[in-house]
């Protein structure tokens, strides 16, 4: 298989595989934020000049602040995870590129990095 068909399977499968971890995160808060809100007894508005929903419903409106808080901390941390991951693919692809491109051109690590000085490229 191509290297760039490799790397471009291997990248797919791993964005597929935070998009489930991201998913998964997403519907445990959506039940734990049902649940709290079906344990709760909820006053809603009598009308519309009593104000907000959460006004009447406070202790549920801080357990859904924090259900929230902590959804948002975990896929920030599995966004930056996946970014990292990808970087670190991407490095890896592009060394086995020069790699090959450098061996098609008869350059070895001895004539890169030692060797007289009449032979040093950098």
């Amino acid at each position: 298989m191509d290297i760039e068909k490799y790397y471009e399977k291997k990248h797919i499968e791993s964005i597929i595989a935070y998009n489930q971890k991201i998913e998964k995160i997403l519907n445990q808060a959506s039940k734990d934020i049902s649940q709290k809100i079906s344990i709760a007894k909820l006053k809603p508005p009598l009308n519309i000049s009593q104000g907000s929903f959460y006004l009447r419903n406070k202790g549920l409106e801080k357990q859904v602040e924090a259900i929230l808080s902590k959804l948002r901390e975990d896929i920030e941390a599995y966004i930056g995870d996946g970014v990292v991951s990808s970087w670190d693919m991407a490095n890896l692809k592009n060394n086995m590129l020069v790699g090959r491109w450098a061996e098609g051109i008869g350059m070895t690590n001895k004539t890169f990095f030692g060797g007289s000085n009449e032979n040093r490229t950098i």
